[in-house]
């Protein structure tokens, strides 16, 4: 993990790549795209074709742990902290937002005006 400043400090250590290993990419990037998944995840250090869902089992455990009433932005922080899978608050915001089109979870007060939704208190719903 290289934050994009420090790449430059790295330049010294650049190799050309193997025509086998690009040609081995470009397959599997072919095989990816005629997988046409909606999303691409790294598991096992391989790169995958998965469903958007794959992260909702760990989204929906944070959710068990909070109260009845809560706040968006707690879910999204402890997903982020705990679990590292290497995806955005953006990505589980909308995971999130799928849920409450789900009615799985409902929309107890909006976030102010001008605010982000992660700002936004929701309530579990009883199936």
């Amino acid at each position: 993990e290289v934050s994009p400043g420090e790449w430059g400090n790295y330049i010294t250590l650049q190799e050309k790549a193997n025509p086998v290993f690009l040609s081995a990419c470009a397959m599997k990037w072919n095989q990816l795209q005629n997988e046409n998944a909606p999303l691409r995840a790294m598991l096992n250090g391989k790169l995958q074709s998965v469903s958007e869902d794959i992260y909702d089992s760990f989204i929906l455990r944070e959710i068990a742990e909070q109260p009845e009433q809560f706040k968006m932005a707690i879910v999204i922080g402890n997903v982020l902290g705990k679990y590292q899978l290497g995806i955005s608050d953006v990505w589980i915001s909308n995971r999130i937002d799928k849920m409450l089109e789900d009615g799985v979870l409902e929309i107890i007060q909006d976030a102010p005006k001008g605010e982000t939704n992660y700002r936004r208190i929701l309530r579990k719903r009883m199936k």
